[in-house]
């Protein structure tokens, strides 16, 4: 489904203030507070705290990558799962929290959001599958709701993906692996004055290891982007264009693979799949002055999704119950902030922020119906939606001590939300479930860091964030499919964290340790589930608390060694129920990366594991582990060569696991099983590049 690219304006008189870290890491003193990680070990490119890290190109090279959106999985007790085709968004969890397909974790690449919202699929959704790896610069994260120029999703944090300025050479890559992949990369630059221009293209093809369906994956990635200047002074602009369509395997049911019905590589529904595209256009603009740093970012994307999913089987009769969700949008917004490097509070050193954000969304149309065979049959609801936020924000950092500095900042956050019914299943529904509704919402934060000498440093930190709601709930009176009266949903629901934690390194730098403990809490709420186009109550209070611990070893500069430990309690606060445990809340997370390099050689291994968790109704998930390991050798000369071997010990653990109510053939009613996705057999992938 490849659309013509459509001429993207920019509204220039919108620009929006955002904190942007580089410009401030080039400044001294009390600045430091203002960065997002502190200080950078020249020698490291990976600096992996367990509130906030970052990973550098180098480090990247050595992943054995599955799906796009695994390169997540460098922050820190993330995690990425998938129980559908290549082409959607990923599913992550982090903190205690099934964060769905991104609800409440910010992504942004080069300073544009990747999270959508009123999203056709689910509130916040994260595709990375525009994104080409090899032009990753750095991942920069941050975890908690701390930070004044982060806003809607970013209650349990954010990652940042930067993409490259220039490259080490222009180069073509041919990648060939098991179950019918193939990808094909080459990207080109040229100096034009004082910047730099960079092509690239990608494309991947990929039928997956399913017994009864191809995914046929169709993907294409087209990049522009021109650079120039340095980190305080520059401009960036940036097109992409990204196509995609699949054919889905979703999850099945246990009970099916263990009476032998199905294979655990096998789908109950083989229509299922989709289709997407997105089209970007981005300028950033830099400035340094005697006083301090500003920056200034306009963007607009055009957007697409068409989506075919079956989850329950066939509880509506034999013509199944496949649902097609629609989203279509453009999206427009920028990001603008000024830093006042140098100035003084009550005396003390300090340093100043200001900020304005702003986006917003055109939806037409966005969309659930019935459908069979990627035939439509019924709709639930459709809908026309235009939403605005806008948000001004200031940071204050203070140096009261050599040793001490806090950082005060403030948010004030603005949503509007507009609402008009085109279609729906009960046809009453359209006259009144629309409309028009305004929300806002003050957020900020405190945080504290003791720097006990040039090797340690120990934080504390306060703060408030939130995710919106999805505009359809906000607005919801009638349920669609049945007429009932229902409850709106809150529009913007806040999200309180505290977090206190650490960070030690040997004088040599051998051995980093990073360790926290964090609490976060959630208000009650209902939320819009998309699957089914109406509200769902998620019951009472919740709060999740936990710690993290993060160790880097590095004996010699050929061997790194990263380990990451995650533990986590997340419950309903409300003691009269039955089943306290939120399902989808990974209790523990283990992540191993082990890198090796000698003469022309690399080698690297990735080991995760999950916990047992909960499910709905008391059930609980199973533990699964996954190992995958990449070789490379660098010749002398343009060549390169990298094997990934995926699922290295064939491990057939689940990738994610639910727990709801399906109907197969020949059952006369529903049932409750767990319904899995399980692991991809163990493949092996080949890729070649040439510099030139």
């Amino acid at each position: 489904m490849f659309f013509p690219a459509r001429a993207i304006f920019l509204c220039l008189n919108t620009i929006s203030l955002i904190f942007w870290t580089p410009l401030a890491s080039s400044h001294s003193g009390v600045l430091e507070e203002v960065l997002v990680v502190g200080r950078k070990p020249l020698e490291n490119s990976a600096v992996r705290g367990t509130n906030a890290g970052f990973v550098e190109r180098e480090y990247l090279d050595r992943l054995a990558l599955e799906r796009t959106g695994d390169v997540l999985e460098l922050v820190p007790g993330l995690v990425a799962t998938q129980h559908s085709g290549s082409g959607k968004a990923n599913q992550y969890f982090l903190r205690g929290f099934n964060l769905d397909h991104g609800t409440d974790f910010s992504t942004r690449v080069d300073y544009m959001p990747v999270n959508m919202v009123s999203h056709g699929h689910g509130q916040g959704y994260t595709d990375l599958n525009f994104l080409i790896p090899e032009l990753v610069s750095i991942i920069d994260y941050r975890k908690g709701p701390f930070y004044s120029d982060l806003g809607d999703f970013s209650a349990t944090g954010e990652a940042h993906l930067k993409t490259a300025a220039f490259l080490p050479a222009n180069f073509i890559s041919v990648e060939a692996g098991g179950f019918g992949y193939h990808r094909s990369v080459i990207a080109g630059q040229k100096e034009a004055g004082a910047g730099n221009w960079i092509l690239a293209g990608e494309f991947q093809g990929y039928d997956g290891p399913w017994k009864n369906i191809d995914e046929d994956v169709r993907k294409t990635n087209l990049w522009l982007k021109y650079a120039s200047g340095g980190p305080e002074t520059g401009t960036d602009i940036s097109l992409m264009i990204y196509d995609n369509r699949w054919n889905a395997a979703d999850q099945i049911a246990l009970r099916a693979v263990e009476s032998g019905e199905l294979s655990s590589l096998a789908t109950v529904d083989p229509s299922s799949g989709g289709e997407s595209y997105r089209y970007s256009f981005a300028l950033q603009k830099r400035g340094h002055q005697e006083a301090g740093v500003w920056f200034a970012n306009v963007y607009a994307i055009r957007y697409a999704m068409d989506l075919w999913s079956n989850f329950s089987y066939f509880t509506s009769g034999e013509e199944g119950d496949q649902i097609y969700q629609q989203d279509d949008r453009w999206l427009v917004g920028g990001d603008a902030a000024y830093i006042l490097a140098q100035s003084y509070f009550a005396g003390f050193k300090s340093s100043h922020s200001f900020g304005w954000n702003w986006r917003y969304d055109a939806i037409d149309p966005v969309g659930l119906f019935q459908s069979s065979q990627r035939a439509i049959t019924t709709p639930v609801r459709q809908d026309e939606i235009d939403q605005w936020s806008n948000a001004f924000y200031w940071q204050m950092a203070v140096q009261w001590l050599p040793s001490w500095t806090s950082t005060l900042n403030a948010r004030w956050n603005f949503h509007q939300f507009d609402v008009q019914p085109l279609a729906a299943e009960v046809p009453e529904s359209i006259e009144v479930n629309g409309g028009e509704r305004s929300a806002n919402l003050w957020t900020g934060a405190l945080r504290n860091r003791f720097v006990m000498n040039e090797r340690s440093e120990l934080y504390w930190n306060i703060g408030r964030s939130y995710h919106s709601n999805d505009a359809r709930g906000i607005l919801a009176v009638l349920d669609p499919t049945s007429g009932e009266l229902i409850d709106a949903a809150d529009a913007l629901v806040p999200v309180d964290g505290t977090e206190i934690g650490g960070n030690w390194r040997t004088a040599n730098q051998q051995w980093q340790l990073s360790a926290s403990l964090w609490a976060l809490q959630v208000a009650s709420e209902l939320l819009f589930v998309g699957d089914e186009g109406t509200t769902e109550d998620s019951g009472a209070k919740s709060r999740r608390y936990g710690g993290e611990l993060g160790v880097a070893y590095r004996p010699t500069d050929q061997l790194n060694v990263f380990l990451d430990y995650s533990r986590t309690r997340a419950r309903l606060q409300d003691r009269s129920l039955e089943f306290r445990e939120i399902a989808g809340a990974l209790d523990e997370v283990i992540s191993l990366r082990v890198a090796y390099a000698w003469e022309n050689w690399q080698a690297s291994l990735a080991w995760r594991y999950l916990g047992d968790y909960a499910l709905d109704e008391g059930e609980r998930a199973d533990s699964a582990a996954k190992m995958d390991i990449k070789m490379s050798y660098l010749s002398r000369g343009p060549w390169r060569a990298d094997l990934a071997v995926l699922n290295v010990l064939n491990s057939d653990d689940h990738d994610i696991e639910y727990f709801y109510e399906s109907q197969l053939l020949g059952e006369d009613e529903p049932v409750a099983d767990r319904h899995f996705h399980r692991f991809v057999p163990r493949t092996a992938r080949l890729k070649i590049t040439y510099e030139f």
